[in-house]
């Protein structure tokens, strides 16, 4: 992550300032932004993610071309560009739409868990493939057998979604 910190007595950076440079300077069909936060005391994190990768070098020009859009004489601020971690859960369907066809494992609303695979997504769900254990007709393990199926799931009975290494 490139840290940037810059001194002075006013507060006046506002998220649709960050917002707008970043629009400007992303790529729309390939980068996006997985969340930008601005503490009180004016500290900027911007997580970023793309369809390939996002380097240092990238998110270190970002995060001076965000300088460069603030006031460094009336803001005091600090700045953080960095990309999304693979470990961390998915933020925003961008990133669903990038790990199709990846494995993934979803936590529920209600703490179950589901392993699968991400077959689609769209603004408001995504569709998961996943196994079912089908019990055996005389209750015997030996005779387990495993059917595919898919489900879609909203993104708003999820309390999160993330890749999976197993």
């Amino acid at each position: 992550m490139e840290t940037t910190k810059n001194t002075t007595e006013e507060t006046v950076v506002t998220e649709e300032i960050v917002q707008k440079k970043l629009n400007e300077m992303l790529d729309p069909a390939e980068e996006f932004v997985v969340s930008l936060s601005i503490s009180p005391a004016n500290d900027i994190v911007v997580v970023l993610d793309s369809l390939s990768s996002i380097t240092i070098e990238r998110c270190s020009a970002i995060s001076k071309g965000i300088e460069a859009a603030l006031d460094r004489d009336k803001e005091d601020f600090s700045i953080e560009v960095g990309s999304a971690s693979l470990s961390d859960p998915f933020r925003n369907e961008h990133q669903f739409a990038k790990h199709q066809g990846d494995p993934i494992v979803v936590l529920f609303s209600d703490g179950t868990k589901r392993n699968g695979i991400l077959l689609n997504s769209d603004q408001e769900s995504f569709v998961l493939q996943y196994e079912e254990m089908i019990p055996s007709p005389d209750g015997r393990h030996s005779k387990r057998r495993y059917e595919q199926r898919e489900c879609r799931i909203l993104y708003s009975e999820t309390k999160s979604v993330k890749y999976n290494f197993d």
